[in-house]
């Protein structure tokens, strides 16, 4: 049998998939499994031993060359974890038999309205698997996994805090702000991972950092930032990618939410982790994916997080780690 899974991204995304994989796998260990992902985010699956062969798009470029190829492999069965219009249409297209991702949108759309009912928003990580469920797939009660290459890890004699300033969305990203209270409030050696975007964030706001705070932003590699995260005694995060890289690594997660919300579907999967959020707030959560500003210009959800007791509880965490 040859399977096509199509996951286009984003970081988070895709290693998401990664149990969905190797459930897959083992349910399928004769099959010839090809991925497809973006180009941009190939390099997430560079040593995935549960894939035969990986397909890229390049939006660039266009899905006619890449369509032809596709339907040249003569696939068994397309499994869609992406699910969008275009995904849909490439299915369409190969006209072979097809499972796809439940997205949830209703109960997502219950949980982010004004009256921000509690409806049951499986796990992604659980929804992909299940989406696997006609070739036989089942959960198989482990977490997720890293396929990156890996890089050095670093070298720091004491135990560290991994803090992740970026996320793609501005109404997830910790506030420099909070990013300079929690290292204030913690003793250990606070290593800030991001990229060139987050630095220059970080310098515009003017914010001091205290001399505890290792800045990294905008100086190492995502492969970089992965193993520093990897490599923590304890992340503290928001709803981004190298969070769900934690969750991978096995690491323990302060997960700090902003606009978006654990009952959306994508807390840390299968990690020891702490959610953290603002309460009494009317308007949170206010979408499944975050804006670019608070549609209610006040930011509460982040700019109003106790910095002093998201630090108490990563000292807890770090002194659970040093009696291991």
């Amino acid at each position: 049998m040859k399977i096509l899974v199509i996951r286009l991204g984003a970081i988070g995304d895709v290693v998401l998939t990664s149990a969905a994989l190797r459930t897959l796998r083992a349910a399928q260990p004769d099959a010839e499994i090809h991925y497809l992902v973006k180009q941009h985010f190939a390099f997430l699956l560079a040593e995935c031993p549960y894939i035969n062969r990986l397909h890229t798009y390049d939006p660039k470029a266009g899905s006619r060359q890449l369509l032809k190829t596709l339907r040249s492999e003569h696939f068994d069965f397309v499994v869609d974890l992406q699910r969008s219009l275009r995904t849909v249409m490439w299915r369409m297209l190969l006209c072979r038999p097809s499972s796809a991702l439940h997205k949830c949108n209703l109960q997502k759309s219950l949980v982010t309205s004004p009256l921000h009912l509690h409806a049951a928003v499986p796990h992604v990580a659980l929804r992909y698997i299940e989406a696997c469920a006609p070739l036989h797939a089942k959960d198989d009660g482990l977490g997720l996994e890293l396929f990156m290459k890996p890089a050095s890890p670093p070298l720091f004699a004491e135990p560290y805090v991994a803090l992740v300033f970026g996320a793609a969305h501005c109404t997830k990203r910790i506030t420099p702000e909070g990013v300079s209270q929690l290292c204030s409030h913690l003793s250990c050696r606070v290593v800030i991972v991001g990229d060139q975007g987050d630095a220059a964030t970080l310098a515009a706001s003017g914010v001091a950092l205290p001399p505890n705070a290792d800045n990294r932003c905008g100086t190492c590699s995502f492969e970089e930032s992965a193993a520093i995260v990897s490599h923590a005694a304890v992340v503290v995060s928001s709803d981004t990618g190298l969070m769900h890289v934690a969750a991978a690594a096995r690491r323990p997660v302060v997960a700090v939410w902003g606009s978006t919300s654990p009952l959306l579907g994508f807390a840390p999967f299968r990690t020891q982790h702490t959610d953290v959020q603002v309460g009494s707030l009317r308007c949170h959560p206010c979408g499944k994916l975050g804006f670019d500003r608070c549609p209610k210009h006040h930011f509460r959800c982040m700019a109003g997080h106790d910095w002093q007791r998201i630090a108490c509880i990563v000292e807890s965490l770090i002194t659970k780690h040093n009696e291991t």
